[in-house]
């Protein structure tokens, strides 16, 4: 997670992403990267000075999710350490409903690790 993690930063102390919290039952929707297969909630980096929930909007459609997403964010941090090594996260997520559910959905428990500090 962390080195996942770092690889996104590409050197900066602190990432600052944008993501989708869908939530069903007592689970989060994730996708995987394709590359690392790593699982996270739906979520991208945007540039500096864009409109956070339109980058987000236009990711997801790139990314095949059809998700409605609220209109006001949460802000919510989180630290990740090995050693002294560290990576500070800064994620404005938005709470969002599925539109048109698709053939491969990926959902993982509340009680995941990272996924908790999220929801």
């Amino acid at each position: 997670t962390l080195e996942f993690s770092k690889n996104l930063a590409k050197g900066k102390f602190v990432l600052k992403c944008v993501g989708a919290l869908v939530k069903h039952e007592n689970k989060i929707l994730v996708t995987k990267w394709p590359k690392t297969m790593f699982e996270t909630i739906p979520l991208a980096i945007p540039p500096q000075g864009k409109n956070l929930r339109d980058h987000l909007v236009k990711h997801l459609k790139v990314i095949q999710l059809h998700i409605t997403l609220e209109k006001e964010p949460i802000m919510k941090r989180l630290v990740l350490k090995n050693g002294i090594d560290i990576q500070r996260i800064n994620f404005v997520l938005y709470k969002g409903k599925i539109k048109k559910p698709i053939k491969v959905q990926i959902w993982k428990s509340k009680n995941d690790e990272i996924i908790s500090n999220l929801v």
